[in-house]
């Protein structure tokens, strides 16, 4: 039995704790990702409710969770498709490709303040 790659723990106000796996964690380590910090997910919404605080950076760790969790049921039910079409060894495989489609959306949405 293959023993589970090493991943850390991170504390989110919605989807609770995230597993982030060494490969995810580069991802969110690189400068792009980091970026998203100071670009807020509610643009001036902020300024008339002051709990939404909500960042482009939280809200891509939120969706990098969910990705992985349907990826981890995809690979569940179609392992066979992964193994032998794809050759993919586990579903973090895939989770560069989807980092980066998460990180190439966010260049192409238009924000109202960026700070």
């Amino acid at each position: 039995m293959a023993s589970e790659p090493k991943y850390d723990i991170f504390r989110d106000p919605i989807h609770g704790f995230i597993k982030v796996y060494d490969v995810e964690k580069d991802i969110i380590n690189s400068k792009p990702f980091q970026r998203l910090r100071r670009i807020r997910q509610l643009g001036l919404t902020s300024l008339v409710y002051h709990g939404a605080e909500h960042t482009r950076f939280g809200h891509s760790v939120g969706v990098m969770n969910f990705a992985s969790k349907v990826l981890d049921s995809l690979w569940a039910r179609y392992n066979t498709l992964f193994v032998e079409k794809l050759k993919w060894n586990s579903s973090l495989d895939c989770t560069p490709m989807v980092g980066q489609i998460r990180l190439g959306e966010s260049g192409r949405v238009i924000h109202c303040s960026p700070e």
